[in-house]
Formats: structure tokens, sequence, C-alpha cells
């Protein structure tokens, strides 16, 4: 038995027992960690700190999936209002490509027209010109919005399929 304030050279590195002035067991201090055991140690810390978090976001998921949505059917629903604004959107710029598409038609039988009665009105000519080629750019411009609202319907059906399937997770682990 050694008896000291700081530990002796020969202890250093092992585990120490402390004792009290009557010779009972009172403690005992553990060696400093070598370097691989410190990161493993940080790494299980690391690796519980996540856990936790993974733990804690699925609780807050299951709370607010839980009070926003009664049922699958609440999802469903909720999934069918979220499309309709779109395809009420979508709908209309169809329609107004269709309207687009005549006005082009009946503008290009224009053209031919006045070609054939007027050769020499080249101003004419290039006004129908420019007016086809502005209609052209409305075309392009209500396809560039169709294929943004395309893209947005697939968002909204891949968002309320994953919120369908944590929901049906979520429930599942409620019962048990």
């Amino acid at each position: 038995m050694i008896s000291a304030d700081r530990v002796p050279a020969e202890c250093r590195g092992k585990l120490i027992r402390v004792f009290s002035d009557s010779g009972s067991f009172k403690s005992e201090i553990m060696p400093p960690l070598s370097a691989a055991e410190k990161q493993k140690k940080a790494q299980e810390v690391e690796s519980q700190q996540q856990q936790k978090m993974v733990a804690e976001e699925f609780l807050r998921e299951e709370r607010f999936l839980t009070a926003h949505f009664r049922s699958e059917s609440d999802i469903t629903q909720a999934q069918k209002k979220a499309l309709e604004l779109v395809e009420a959107k979508k709908k209309m710029v169809l329609e107004q490509l269709d309207l687009l598409a005549n006005i082009v038609y009946e503008l290009r039988i224009e053209i031919s027209n006045a070609k054939q009665l007027d050769k020499n009105s080249k101003s004419f000519q290039q006004l129908y010109q420019s007016r086809l080629d502005e209609l052209t750019r409305s075309i392009k411009k209500s396809q560039d919005q169709l294929a943004t609202y395309e893209t947005e319907i697939d968002r909204i059906n891949r968002e309320y399929d994953q919120t369908l399937q944590r929901y049906r997770v979520v429930v599942v682990s409620r019962r048990r």
C-alpha cells in the first residue's frame, strides 16, 4: 500500500484504489484513456446523441402528424386540395395554349393571303411577322408554365405519399 498526494510514477496508467484513513475502501480512480479509447468513447457519445436526436425528431413528427391528420383519408383529402389549385392553373394554361395555337394558325393564313395579294407591301409583312413572333414567345412562355405545373404536381404527389408513409409508421408504432 502506497500513500501519497500525487500518483507515484509506477502507478500511472493503472487502476488506483483509494482507501479512507481507517483503511476501508473509498473509491477507484480509473487510469487515463488511451487515444484509441478516447476516440471510441467520443464516437459512442456522438452515436448516442444522434440516436437521441432521431428519437426526438420522430416524436416531433409523430405529434405533428397526429395533430394535423386524424386518419389516412385526411391526408388524401389534403393532397386532393393541394392538387386542385395547381391543376386549375394547368387547365388555364392548356386553354391558353389552344387559343394561341388557333391565333397563330389564323395569322399564318392571313400572312400567306397578304403575300399573294400585295407583294409590294413590306410593312404589312413585317407587322404580321412581329405579331407571329410575339405569339410564338407567348406560346413558349405558356409551355414553360405548363412544365412548371407538371413538376409541382409531381412534387405534391411525392410529398403527400411520403407523409402518408410516415403517418402509417407513426400509427403502427403507437399501437405497440
